[in-house]
C-alpha cells in the first residue's frame, strides 16, 4: 500500500508519529482518535480537510505540538570546532 502525501500534508492518523519527532521525549501524544475529536470540536483550527481527509500542513506542525501542551525539542547546537586556524 502507497501512502500519498500531497504539497506537504500530513495526514491526522500520521500526527503522532510527527510529532513524536519535534517534540520533547517522555510526553504523552495524543492518538489520532483524541486529535479527531478535538478537530470536531473546532478546537484545532490548524487541521483542515483536503480531499475527504483531515490533515495538518506540516508547517504548522510546531503550532499543533503547542496547542496540545507538548514541549518543542530544542534545536541542536552546533558542535565547537576543535581545529584551531593557522595563524
Amino acid at each position: 500500500m502507497t501512502i500519498l502525501l500531497t504539497a506537504g500534508l500530513i495526514p491526522l492518523p500520521h500526527l503522532p508519529r510527527e510529532l513524536g519527532e519535534i517534540v520533547e521525549p517522555g510526553q504523552d501524544i495524543a492518538g489520532h482518535r483524541k486529535l479527531y475529536t478535538m478537530v470536531s470540536n473546532g478546537e484545532l483550527s490548524m487541521i483542515i480537510f483536503d480531499r475527504g481527509r483531515w490533515k495538518c500542513p506540516r508547517s504548522l506542525l510546531p503550532e499543533l505540538a503547542q496547542a496540545l501542551g507538548l514541549r518543542l525539542r530544542r534545536p541542536a547546537r552546533p558542535r565547537a570546532s576543535t581545529r584551531r586556524s593557522a595563524a
